[in-house]
């Protein structure tokens, strides 16, 4: 993928893949999707960002959607304040697990970068 089109068509996807993972119970598929996107980019560096964004997207947008649909601040809080932060830090929670989300898609599309290096110009 080397347009900015093709890049932004593979964040969409690999959010895409997250959401349904999470959403049957299988969190894993977040770094099935990391390691396919940093495959396809090839570069660390891009695959990295891609893979990083693709995974906090797709771990924060289903969690802001449901704060906002369905009562789930109040179980936010609560988790704020056992960690420490008080109860009115709900958000927080939120965004803590999607920068989780974030950084298990990014080792997954930092893998997938360079096992396609690999596959590409094998070490001598």
């Amino acid at each position: 993928m080397r347009s900015v089109w093709g890049w932004l068509l593979g964040i969409t996807c690999a959010v895409a893949a997250d959401w349904l993972g999470d959403r049957s119970g299988l969190w894993w598929v977040t770094a099935l999707a990391g390691g396919l996107l940093g495959w396809l980019l090839q570069r660390a560096g891009r695959a990295a960002l891609a893979g990083g964004l693709a995974g906090f997207l797709g771990w924060l947008l289903p969690l802001a959607w449901q704060a906002h649909h369905l009562p789930i601040g109040r179980a936010a809080g609560v988790i704020a304040g056992v960690m420490g932060f008080g109860t009115a830090s709900g958000w927080l929670v939120l965004v803590v697990t999607g920068v989780f989300g974030g950084l298990l898609s990014l080792a997954a599309a930092w893998f997938g970068a360079a096992v396609q290096s690999m596959v590409r110009q094998p070490p001598a």
